[in-house]
């Protein structure tokens, strides 16, 4: 499993969340790719990225679980505890 993290630059959201969602991975033994929206469009695209945050747990190089906003720990929990 990984996280794909997308985030920009210019979003404070993504700056905020970014520490939240290492501590929870680290935690978890989950390594985290992060992406640049403006970097790599093409890989955002494919995982029909529409805003930021977004992250993506992939399992199997499949996507099984997708959040497209910043969240604290404990709802992290909640959403990803099937998974983990």
């Amino acid at each position: 499993m990984k996280f794909l993290r997308f985030y920009s630059t210019t979003c404070q959201p993504c700056k905020r969340f970014e520490p939240i969602l290492s501590a929870f991975a680290d935690k978890h033994g989950i390594p985290v790719h992060s992406v640049n929206v403006e970097d790599q469009a093409d890989l955002a695209e494919a995982h029909d990225v529409r805003s930021v945050p977004t992250t993506v747990l992939l399992k199997d190089g499949e996507a099984v679980k997708t959040i497209n906003r910043a969240l604290p720990t404990p709802m992290l929990d909640s959403e990803f505890r099937e998974f983990l």
